[in-house]
This record gives C-alpha cells, sequence and structure tokens, in this order.
C-alpha cells in the first residue's frame, strides 16, 4: 500500500484504454500533462461566490458587495462597479463606498462561476474622507488581495442581447429521415451498412455497428434480437420483424460477461419453444442514416400555450408542438416543420412568433414547455445558452513538460489515413484518437490541446503552433470540431490553447446551441478492426464511430446544458455511434474496457472533463475464486487531486487515501458475523483524528455505535436504522448534544436534526434526491443559510439582514427601501458612531442616475481616481436595472447550482464498448 498517487496521474493523458497489470511500486510514472481549463481555487469554493463578502484583515472589515457589469470584452476583461462597507479595528464607524474596476476573467462553465484575477482599481470613492484615509488603503488591500469569484449567471444578466454571437458556417439544414408512430415502436439504427463479428463461442456473431444486441449464427440466417423480454426475428435487418417461436440453441452459449447481460436476461428456460409476447409487439423501423423516432401514445394531443395558435403534445416526451396547420419538431436543437407527421419535414427558420407565448421558467406562470426557451431564436434563454457555449476554455502547458509526457495513441493494426475533403489533411480513422497527417508532420488534437510528431506513433510534444489548413476543414469532415481548439499564444514558458463548445459538438447557430452538424459522418469514415488484448488472449473489435447529429432521440436540458438521449426505442445500449450523454456545460464524456474470465476481471477506465480540467481514472482486479482484489483511483482538477487505493482479502478491506491539499488517511473494515468492524485515522497537517464503529444487524435493523477522537477532543454516537428510517444521537466531550433524523421515501431522503451547546441552538432540514442534497439551517440567534450540493459541485446562500446596497456612477452609494432608492450619507470624518451605518440618507430621484458628475468635478467629494478613462462607463444606467440583473443573475446562478448533474430525463444505461 505505498504506490504513490503520481502512478496513475499519467494514465490521464494516455487514455486508459487497455487492460493493465497491478502497477510495480519500483516503476516511476510519468506526470498528467494539464489540459483542458483549470479552475484556480480561491480557498473557499463553497462560498466565493456568493454576495455580500466579508474580508477580514488585521487593520480592519470590509463588506463587498456584488459587482454591476458594465461590460465584458472579448470574455476576457470584465468592467463594473462595486459597493463596500469598510470598518477599521480601531473605530466603531463604518462608511460606505464604490469603486470601478477591471479584471481579466477565467470562466469554469461546469461551476457557472468567473474568477476575476489581476484587478485593477480604476476609481476609488468614500464620500466624506480625504485620498489619504486609512480606509482607502483597507479597501485596496480587501480588493486586490486574492482572486474572486463571481455567478457567470450575474454577468450574464447585465449583459446585452444586442450583442452579436458569431455562429458556424455551413452546417447542414437537411432533416433527417423522421419515423413517427403512435403504437409502440423502435429504431433499428445502423451506422453505414451492418458489420458482424464474432461473439467468441458456437459460431454465433452480432452486428457491432448498431444499438440492439441482433444475433444470428454463422454467415447467414435469420436474425434475433431481444425487446423487453419478446424475441424478435427476420431473414433480413430491414424486416420485416415479428415475434420468434425458438432460438438458435447456440444461444444458450452467450458469453456470461456484463457485456452480455441484457441479452442472457432475455434467455427463456426453453430455448425451442418461446411464449408469446405478452404485450404489444413494437414496430421496428430500419435506417442506415441519420433518423429519429417520434413515438407517441395514440394520435397526437395538443393543449394550447397562450393565445397565439401554439399547442404542444401532451402524449410525448419528445418537443412535438403544433402552430394552425404545421407540426414543429425539435431535434438536437434545431426546429422541422411539416404540413402533416407523415413529411415532408423541412428546416423551420424563423419560427412563429406564437412559441414567444411560452412563458420563461422564472415568471410567476412558469410552463413545463418552458426550458423549450433555450432553443427558440430570439429568447434570452436562447441567447444566453449561445453566449455561454461562446466563452473561451483556455489551459496553459508550460514549457518542459514533453519530458514528462507518456502519450501514445492505439491503432487497430498499422494507422490508416483517409483524405480530409477541400483540403490537404488526411485524418487517422482506425484509432479513437483524433491524428492527422499534413506535409510528412503528424498532429494529434487530445482534450483540447493540440500535440506534434513526426510519425504516427509519435513521439510527441506540445504544439506552440498548428497550420492554417486546419482552419479549412469543412462541416462535412468528422474532425470539424477540432476547428474549435486554438493555440492562443506561447513563449519561453508557456503555451495557451483555447476551445470552445463546438470542439465537442455543440455549435452556435442562429443564436441558439445545436447539437452536431447535421452531415451523415458515417460516410466519410467509419472502421471496424479485430485486435488482441496483450498478455489475455481475448480478440476485440475496435469499431471507431464519429458523432452523429441524429439518431438518439436526444434533448436539450437548460438546467445542466446537456444533450442526452431519451434510450426509449432507441436500444439498451444507446447509441452505437456516438458518446451516450454529451453535455456543452461540462463536456463531459468517458471510455473504458475490461476483459473477463470465469473468475477474474481486470479492467481500467477513464473519464475526462475538458471544461474544468477534471480526470478520473482507475485500475481494478478481482479474483472472486480467492476473494481477494485491490483497486486503484484518482481524480484531479487542475492542480487538485485525490488519490484511494484498496486492497481486499476475505472479508477485511484496507483502504488508503491522499489529497493535494494534505489530507490522508486509512480506514480497515472487517466483518465478522453480522457485524462490521470499522476503524481508521485522517490527517491533514498537524491534526488528526481517529474513529472506530461497530454496526451489527438485529432482525430488519441495524444498530451502530463508535467513537471520534481528535484534538483532545471527542464524541460518541449511537445509531438506529430501520425500514429506510435512521435516529442518530451524539455527544460531545465540550457538552455538545445533538439528534437527527433521516426518512426515506421513493427515493428522496429528508429529516432534520437538532444541535445545542452552551445554550445555543442549530437547527438542520435536509432533502437528498437524484437532483443532490439541500440543507437549511438556523440558529437560535436568527441567521439562515441554505447550502447545495450535486456530485462534486456545491454552493452556500447565506441571508443576512443588512441588505442589499449598489454603487452609483456618480461615486455615491444607495440602497433599494420600500420607499425607492435612497443615497446612503457617510458619517464626516471625527463623527461618533451614532452614523455609523449610513443612517443618514437622501432620496434618489425617480429614474436612476447618468452619467453627470458636475458637483463630484467641482471638488465637493472626495475621492481617488486612476484616470476618467479608467472607469468602464455605459451612460444611462439605471439602478432598478441593476437590481433586476442582480436579483434575475443570483437566481439563475442558485437554480443551476441546485440542479448540477440532474436533468429532466435521467438517462439509463450506456453506449457500447465491447
Amino acid at each position: 500500500m505505498r504506490h504513490a498517487p503520481i502512478l496513475l496521474l499519467g494514465a490521464l493523458l494516455a487514455g486508459c484504454t487497455q487492460p493493465a497489470a497491478k502497477p510495480d511500486p519500483a516503476t516511476p510514472a510519468p506526470a498528467a500533462a494539464p489540459a483542458g481549463q483549470p479552475a484556480p481555487s480561491t480557498g473557499d469554493p463553497e462560498l466565493d461566490s456568493w454576495y455580500p463578502r466579508t474580508v477580514t484583515g488585521e487593520k480592519g472589515t470590509a463588506v463587498i458587495h456584488a459587482p454591476q457589469i458594465d461590460s465584458w470584452d472579448g470574455f476576457h476583461t470584465l468592467s463594473g462597479w462595486l459597493a463596500f462597507q469598510i470598518t477599521r479595528n480601531d473605530s466603531d464607524v463604518s462608511y460606505y463606498g464604490s469603486l470601478s474596476f477591471r479584471a481579466q476573467t477565467d470562466t469554469d462553465i461546469a461551476a457557472r462561476e468567473v474568477l476575476l484575477h489581476d484587478p485593477v482599481i480604476a476609481e476609488l470613492v468614500i464620500d466624506g474622507l480625504d485620498v489619504d484615509a486609512p480606509e482607502y488603503t483597507l479597501v485596496k488591500s480587501a480588493f486586490l488581495s486574492k482572486p474572486r469569484t463571481v455567478p457567470l449567471d450575474l454577468v450574464l444578466a447585465y449583459l446585452p442581447t444586442s450583442l452579436e454571437i458569431p455562429s458556424a458556417k455551413g452546417l447542414n439544414t437537411e432533416p433527417p429521415e423522421i419515423f413517427v408512430s403512435t403504437t409502440p415502436a423502435l429504431l433499428l439504427a445502423v451506422e453505414s451498412e451492418p458489420v458482424f463479428v464474432p461473439v467468441g463461442a458456437a459460431d454465433l456473431k452480432f452486428v457491432i455497428n448498431t444499438n440492439w444486441d441482433v444475433l444470428r449464427v454463422g454467415d447467414v440466417g435469420p436474425l434475433y434480437f431481444c425487446v423487453d423480454d419478446t424475441w424478435l426475428t427476420a431473414i433480413d435487418m430491414a424486416g420485416p420483424w415479428s415475434p420468434a417461436s425458438e432460438l438458435p440453441s447456440q444461444f444458450a452459449e452467450l458469453p456470461d460477461k456484463p457485456g452480455w447481460q441484457n441479452a442472457r436476461d432475455c434467455l427463456p428456460d426453453n430455448l425451442a419453444a418461446l411464449a408469446p409476447p405478452a404485450g404489444p409487439v413494437p414496430t421496428v423501423f430500419y435506417s442506415t442514416e441519420p433518423a429519429e423516432l417520434l413515438q407517441l401514445d395514440g394520435e397526437p394531443s395538443f393543449e394550447a400555450i397562450g393565445s397565439g395558435g401554439l399547442g404542444y403534445a401532451t402524449n410525448t416526451d419528445h418537443e412535438l408542438f403544433r402552430v394552425d396547420d404545421d407540426y414543429y419538431f425539435l431535434i438536437s436543437g434545431r426546429w422541422f416543420k411539416a404540413a402533416s407527421l407523415d413529411g415532408p419535414w423541412q428546416i423551420a427558420s424563423p419560427l412563429p412568433a406564437a412559441f414567444n407565448d411560452i412563458p420563461p421558467e422564472d415568471a410567476e406562470t412558469s410552463h413545463p414547455k418552458s426550458y423549450v426557451r433555450k432553443s427558440i431564436p430570439g429568447t434570452r434563454e436562447s441567447w444566453e445558452a449561445a453566449l455561454v457555449a461562446s466563452i473561451p476554455r483556455t489551459a496553459e502547458i508550460q514549457r518542459g513538460s514533453e519530458a514528462e509526457l507518456n502519450f501514445s495513441v492505439d491503432y487497430a493494426g498499422d494507422p490508416e489515413f483517409v483524405p480530409i475533403e477541400t483540403t490537404r489533411i488526411q485524418m487517422a480513422i482506425n484509432t479513437s484518437y483524433q491524428v492527422f497527417r499534413l506535409s510528412g508532420d503528424y498532429y494529434v488534437c487530445h482534450n483540447a490541446v493540440w500535440l506534434t510528431g513526426p510519425t504516427a506513433n509519435g513521439p510527441w510534444r506540445f504544439a506552440d503552433s498548428i497550420p492554417d489548413e486546419f482552419s479549412r476543414i469543412p462541416p462535412s469532415s468528422p474532425a470539424y470540431n477540432t476547428t474549435f481548439v486554438s493555440v492562443e499564444g506561447s513563449d519561453e514558458e508557456a503555451i495557451q490553447y483555447a476551445y470552445t463548445t463546438g470542439y465537442e459538438n455543440a455549435y452556435v447557430e442562429n443564436n441558439t446551441v445545436v447539437y452536431g452538424t447535421g452531415y451523415d459522418t458515417s460516410a466519410v469514415a467509419f472502421y471496424v478492426g479485430v485486435g488482441y488484448y496483450a498478455g489475455w488472449g481475448y480478440p476485440y473489435y475496435p469499431y471507431y464511430p464519429w458523432p452523429r447529429s441524429y439518431g438518439y432521440g436526444s434533448w436539450y436540458d437548460p438546467d445542466t446544458g446537456r444533450y442526452g438521449e431519451r434510450l426509449v426505442g432507441y436500444g439498451p445500449y444507446g447509441a452505437a455511434a456516438g458518446t451516450a450523454v454529451y453535455n456543452p456545460e461540462t463536456g463531459v464524456y468517458a471510455r473504458g474496457q475490461a476483459v473477463w474470465d470465469s473468475d477474474e476481471y481486470a479492467g481500467r477506465g477513464y473519464a475526462y472533463n475538458p471544461n474544468t480540467d477534471t480526470s478520473i481514472a482507475g485500475n481494478r482486479y478481482i479474483d472472486y475464486e480467492d476473494n481477494e482484489g485491490w483497486s486503484q483511483r484518482v481524480a484531479r482538477r487542475g492542480d487538485e487531486w485525490r488519490y484511494t487505493e484498496s486492497e481486499w482479502n476475505d472479508g477485511r478491506l484496507e483502504t488508503e487515501f491522499e489529497s493535494s491539499r494534505g489530507t490522508q488517511g486509512q480506514v480497515t473494515r472487517e466483518r465478522h458475523g453480522d457485524t462490521i468492524v470499522s476503524e481508521g485515522t485522517v490527517s491533514r497537517g498537524d491534526r488528526e483524528a481517529s474513529f472506530e464503529s461497530e454496526r451489527t444487524r438485529q432482525g430488519d435493523a441495524v444498530i451502530g455505535e463508535g467513537s471520534i477522537t481528535g484534538e483532545n477532543r471527542s464524541a460518541t454516537f449511537d445509531s438506529t436504522r430501520e425500514d429506510g428510517n435512521l435516529n442518530v444521537n451524539v455527544s460531545g466531550s465540550e457538552g455538545g448534544q445533538g439528534q437527527l433524523d433521516r426518512q426515506l421515501d421513493n427515493g428522496e431522503i429528508t429529516g432534520g436534526g437538532t444541535f445545542t451547546r452552551d445554550g445555543k441552538t442549530v437547527e438542520t432540514e435536509v432533502t437528498r434526491n437524484a437532483e443532490g442534497v439541500r440543507r437549511d439551517f438556523e440558529t437560535s440567534e436568527g441567521g439562515q443559510a441554505t447550502r447545495l450540493r450535486s456530485g462534486d459541485d456545491s454552493a452556500f446562500i447565506g441571508q443576512t439582514s443588512g441588505g442589499d446596497v449598489y454603487a452609483g456612477r456618480d461615486g455615491k452609494v444607495y440602497q433599494k427601501t420600500d420607499d425607492g432608492w435612497s443615497a446612503i450619507e457617510n458619517p464626516r470624518a471625527g463623527a461618533d458612531s451614532a452614523g455609523n451605518f449610513g443612517s443618514r440618507t437622501e432620496a434618489l430621484p425617480a429614474g436612476g442616475f447618468g452619467e453627470a458628475r458636475t458637483s463630484r468635478e467641482a471638488g465637493t467629494y472626495s475621492g481617488y481616481r486612476e484616470s476618467a478613462s479608467g472607469a468602464a462607463r455605459t451612460g444611462g444606467h439605471s439602478l432598478d436595472r441593476d437590481f433586476q440583473s442582480r436579483q434575475s443573475g443570483f437566481n439563475r446562478y442558485s437554480n443551476h447550482r441546485s440542479t448540477m448533474g440532474a436533468g429532466r430525463t435521467m438517462p439509463r444505461g450506456g453506449f457500447r464498448r465491447r
């Protein structure tokens, strides 16, 4: 258990495409090469983006309110104003002030946050104080002390929709073949023509390039596949398909492996006599070209939205609408129109004005179809989605990384290249990597960075430039997505890369986000090969499909920004021709392979999120016969990582973990009959805690007890879990007491707790479901807060009683009251504490303020200004607009944070990787 975490980091770039033997501790391993966009940590990720923020220093405290955004130049430089309150430690008097600033930005789309760094104060005003007052120094120190984050949704709320967003050129708007069924149906989609490969036993073969387990014996004969426990058969892939009355005896020899679990679960006890179908037999639609299935439960039934003639189909999960006598169908972000469900379909542009009758999600009268506004050109939601897709994600690779780069490309046989039309570039088709050849040089676009080398097998180094020829790759090529990865610059120390969501096949078209180029890429590049796992002897069949625009029943979820597939009617494995789920906000994709035999399993998996530079890699080995095994896992984001390693033997599991933040520990679990005994330690720096516990099953209940000790303190606990309910009591050595309850109902956990110490009480309520966890806190002293968590994402919303204040572009600070806007007037220098919180105010005329600065320029104020041009000003700003932007921005940010990782439809299964 002494393997260093670095042993797996090299796999994060290498791709982990083959099963691996257990690492040798004596073998040095390469470091991971950075890729994607690092997300710099500001030290407090759960709190950084919520305002007001309190910054406490040695000489005073500053309360910084949310910025009011003026501009975001090129998504790199943010300009705006903010209000603050400053109090020296040696004074009881607080002063309000305002400052204008500009800062450089990095955007974390997944976290919905913008990191501000290298800030510059353009103008700083504390009315009533001279510029040499110590409060000025304290404010500068508080604001410039470290990078800070603001919600991306707050920034977007301030930007005008008149901002132009470039569109991808040359995308194909021809509709796919659209099948419509009012009875149960499925889509048997094949990429190009069917390719049969051996299953591995009894002369069985299956079609590798489809979304169902289509089987046959030998090279000719009937075809079979199973749908909901019903086996269908046909002589030809195109059908007609009908229920099978018997199955070939060879089906009994289907491998007992997870990859064939769905098919094996469908096998009856008697292959020679199948029972008749218990329900209706689905219609099978067959296509070798991009196609979609519109599944309705009976004849379409529409319900009106608004008064403009718009209706939506209530008996389908698809996005089907009707205006007057025309039908509108949303697929992969594109709208298609037809006068009849039988077609012909054509691109719908522009959409009828009636679509604007769909109310926004944040409106009081929101609608179940409000999310569709993200795909309606001309709406604020569509514009924001397109804007987010256009924000560059950046990465910086330090020079010298090449020496540590252990990157290799796996081919099925010798590298095979085909030309890319209209260019001099050739691309490899028998590998899962995007490898190109141009003028004798080789290039790889991988994880949003460019690599180059002298041969198709490297050695590879990071490219500090790429030929302009790559920008000419047309949308009809499956390599078009690489044109959205660029080398932004380089110097003696580093190389800078940038990319937008086009790299992940999400493109901006007419101020909306669409998935795929619309072309049938299988006609350009398609490959199935054969190979053998080194050291194992098992054959595998490399299948290298390219992402397709259609054929997944894809939907777009505005809460998560995710494109995915409905899967219903599309196969137990989803679509074979693309990733199972695509998320333009997080860019997550995954790949992995494994091999099995009768009692052993070895596998390696890898997943990478290029938007946040987050990687997960793992190795695992299990010997079921000897009841032993080991596993390794490393998760990395930017410069941070967490490594876990486990070994188990005959019921005893030992786990060690370590993180880049200095946390490390070990846990041992051992079973003794109905009792599980656990013990371990966790440390960070010079702090250490230990724990021990026992859990025993007594009938339907699990009884637990244990203790935690550390830092000269300890706590004991006892718990009872029964019928989905959990009760826990905690007692601390310092006198604290706590009690909590949890209830499980239909997959949702709810409950509450009370914790008391020294006469003070904290009460909590918790809700945990598929969307994540929400915890509400309330203290006996009146404090309230909400913490949201989904996956690795979290947010904290603190509720304060001080109210929200705003910076006026006239140098004053304003507060919204029930009577309208009031300017907060500071006490004059030398005043006592009677006015220390701005109790004296003056009313602001209706309509806000503009650019007038006459009184200030006449010398009636004290302030610091870098230069008149340094302040980012836009005329006619309104405090009402600032108020509305701040409210809507934080509301959207809160909604995004609370729904991260969740979607309207939770995808099932995955795509085939045999």
